[in-house]
């Protein structure tokens, strides 16, 4: 069974975009946290510092991490038009 999170999408698109900046500096990886009703970004690079963003969530599933390539969820994020994003992430 996937896992299903959801979120306000200018919310989430707001956070990626901010470790992004940070996230440029390191192949533009941000992890992905999420835990109960918190979903964090986090990202680091040795020259700029690092980036934590904290974003409201509901979840039906499991705490997880994962990682992904900040731009290719920025280019998604800044298309959908619905006031909330839906993400199913795999479970293993």
């Amino acid at each position: 069974m996937d896992r299903r999170v959801v979120a306000e999408s200018q919310d989430l698109l707001r956070a990626v975009k901010r470790a992004a900046i940070v996230a440029r500096q390191d192949a533009k990886k941000i992890i992905v946290s999420i835990q109960e009703a918190l979903l964090t970004i986090t990202a680091e690079s040795a020259e700029v510092g690092n980036a934590h963003e904290e974003v409201p969530i509901t979840m039906e599933e499991k705490p997880m991490a994962i990682a992904f390539n900040a731009e290719y969820l920025l280019d998604i994020l800044g298309v959908i038009e619905t006031e909330k994003v839906v993400l199913e992430l795999p479970a293993p």
